[in-house]
């Protein structure tokens, strides 16, 4: 289920930066990476704004590079993607 945000369990869990929840979710349900919220953003944008922490680069181990590669290409309403969140935080 989504909450009024159009948050996911596997997002809420990316925007509090929780790797081991993250990581159970993908492993049964990689595909779930593909999520969006209402912003559009995925997964990797709200892992983005987090700053020193290895659950991005962890996450990204998880997933195919395929995959990995559209969510990185990805951009959210205001036309970012992660990588521009990244820069805006300075990480």
């Amino acid at each position: 289920q989504r909450n009024s945000f159009g948050e996911t369990p596997l997002l809420v869990a990316a925007k509090c930066n929780h790797f081991e929840l993250i990581e159970s979710i993908l492993r049964r349900r990689v595909d779930s990476a593909e999520q969006i919220d209402r912003k559009k953003n995925n997964i990797l944008h709200l892992l983005a704004e987090h700053q020193h922490s290895d659950t991005l680069r962890l996450t990204l181990a998880l997933l195919p590079e395929e995959l990995k590669m559209k969510l990185v290409k990805a951009t959210n309403q205001l036309d970012q993607r992660p990588v521009d969140i990244a820069q805006v935080h300075e990480h």
